[in-house]
């Protein structure tokens, strides 16, 4: 077991928030996810407001299978054009820290990341949007950070219909996902999570789809989180027009 070096702070769903130095055994147990928070990291609330306001609409960048030195370089390469100096090293800093401690966890070089901005036309144009509907996520891990506007929506484990959920991995009316539509939660503005999907063999058609484009057709993996990845979905547009949403997430299945 790898002990981490960053002072974390973490709350398993249902419990107190904790403060521990080692998430290795996450990956290992039952709990859909942990809330994490990254001090001293974390940008203020007026920081990341000015950072997805500079932004423009249509921002995304994504990277797959590429070298985490990479993924560094071409966030600061994309963000520079629109940020300046101040807000750039506050979000670059959270950004790596959090890229730093994902890759404890996983020992996953290469993950898949994506920092965008998330507004109504990107949610309609990318129907059926996870942004806009609770489904359970296609990679084995996943640590994100929604860093304006409402953060994620998830169902407690009570509250949510695994039976659905057995065969679908996304649920496009909220009734079909959680036995009470109106017993939610809502991740802080503050916090990161860290959740699990599922990856096993005969997965539905549309995850099955995903992880063909990160790993290739036939790719093999060992089962993960079969029947216990969250259900989640993204935040609304409440007080916000705009989401800025940063997702880091890994395909290994054995850690």
């Amino acid at each position: 077991m790898k002990t981490l070096a960053l002072n974390n702070t973490v709350q398993v769903f249902n419990l107190d928030l904790l403060p521990v130095s080692d998430l290795s055994g996450f990956s290992q147990n039952n709990d859909p996810a942990v809330l994490i928070d990254l001090e001293p990291g974390k940008i203020s609330n007026d920081q990341a407001r000015d950072i997805a306001l500079s932004l423009p609409d249509n921002y995304k960048a994504i990277f797959l299978r590429k070298d985490v030195a990479v993924i560094k370089d071409g966030l600061k390469c994309s963000l520079s054009e629109y940020l300046n100096p101040e807000l750039l090293g506050a979000l670059l800093d959270e950004l790596y820290l959090a890229i730093d401690l994902f890759g404890t966890i996983t020992y996953d070089e290469k993950p898949l990341v994506s920092l965008r901005v998330v507004t109504s036309e990107y949610v309609e144009k990318e129907h059926p949007s996870v942004s806009k509907f609770y489904h359970r996520d296609a990679a084995a891990l996943t640590l994100t950070k929604c860093f304006y506007g409402e953060g994620a929506i998830y169902l407690r484990e009570q509250n949510t219909n695994r039976t659905y959920f057995d065969e679908n991995s996304i649920a496009l009316n909220d009734a079909d996902a959680a036995f009470d539509e109106a017993d939610c939660r809502v991740v802080p503005q503050s916090n990161w999570i860290l959740l699990k999907g599922e990856m096993y063999k005969g997965i539905d058609a549309r995850n099955q789809a995903v992880v063909d484009i990160v790993l290739g057709e036939g790719a093999r993996f060992k089962d993960f989180a079969k029947g216990i990845g969250l259900i989640h979905k993204g935040g609304r547009f409440i007080d916000t027009d705009r989401r800025l949403v940063f997702t880091i997430s890994t395909y290994k299945t054995e850690f």
